[in-house]
């Protein structure tokens, strides 16, 4: 990576902004510490190796997570490292969805493969149920085990 590529410059707003969020301590920890991480980022001039490596230990924190903070600023800014939200999974939760799933895979199962496959398998079904709308995602293990679970053989 260039060094350029994970250069943090906050404005004196931004600073003021997260050192009154440090100060609050109103916010989750998570977004705390990620303005930890910015604030150090930018007063130790976002050089690499050493620095990173000082800002981890100095918050409690690991180097790979001072260089995530970073990717996410170069990635989206400072409302993007703060607001970052977990890929919500739509793999189906509750067990009426996925006896539903189940049951649109059996029926799968009996058709033929789409053209060009000699026979269904475990990513196959998988790209199937998001193509024809029964899931959202599917993760090709989830899948597997679900198949495991519910003794359905390809």
């Amino acid at each position: 990576m260039d060094k350029e590529g994970y250069r943090i410059s906050l404005s004196e707003e931004e600073i003021t902004l997260l050192e009154k969020m440090i100060e609050e301590d109103s916010f989750p920890p998570k977004m705390i510490m990620r303005a930890k991480v910015l604030l150090a980022c930018h007063e130790k001039g976002n050089g690499q190796g050493v620095m990173l490596y000082e800002i981890a230990q100095s918050l409690g924190i690991s180097r790979t997570t001072v260089q995530n903070v970073r990717a996410d600023y170069k990635e989206g800014g400072i409302e993007y490292v703060l607001h970052k939200k977990r890929q919500v999974s739509s793999y189906p939760k509750t067990q009426k969805n996925i006896e539903r799933l189940m049951e649109y895979v059996v029926e799968m199962i009996k058709e033929n493969p789409p053209e060009g496959k000699k026979r269904w398998s475990v990513r196959l079904l998988c790209n199937e149920c998001e193509k024809r709308g029964y899931a959202e995602h599917v993760a090709v293990g989830k899948m597997f085990n679900l198949l495991k679970k519910y003794n359905i053989t390809l």
